[in-house]
């Protein structure tokens, strides 16, 4: 089992809106996880969420 490459972006959104919720107690933990990097991740999800699905002949 794992995840097909239709589930990346919805499970990344939903990763991003935790992220984006408990900014501030992620970045407690790790100085890493910042406005910067969330803004960095949005980003790429949102690029890979306008890419045209792949077709498979």
């Amino acid at each position: 089992m794992g995840i097909l490459k239709e589930e990346y972006v919805p499970i990344a959104d939903a990763l991003l809106t935790s992220l984006a919720r408990d900014l501030a107690i992620f970045e407690e933990e790790n100085h890493l996880f910042n406005a910067s990097y969330l803004s960095a991740m949005q980003s790429k999800t949102d690029e890979v969420g306008q890419r045209k699905p792949e077709t498979h002949c």
